[in-house]
């Protein structure tokens, strides 16, 4: 739609960002469900999908990359 080459679009994304437009977006769904899980009392599974994770291991994979443990021990720890 701008008009630029999806690979140079990438390239200026990552200069001005620090990462890719994929790892940019996998932040920001990380970050959401870290909202969900403390404000709301979905399942995990739920707080998945409702993030924009396609699959439960996507989610947990991405979550425990980014966040240091699984989305139950990061509620428990922080709702006791």
């Amino acid at each position: 739609m701008v008009g630029l080459n999806p690979n140079y679009a990438a390239g200026l994304f990552l200069r001005h960002f620090g990462m890719t437009p994929t790892d940019y977006l996998t932040a920001l769904r990380v970050a959401h469900a870290q909202r969900l899980l403390l404000s709301s009392e979905l399942g995990v599974l739920e707080v998945a999908l409702e993030s924009g994770f396609g699959s439960p291991s996507r989610f947990y994979a991405a979550f425990t990359r980014l966040v240091g443990e699984s989305p139950g021990a990061f509620r428990r720890r922080l709702l006791g």
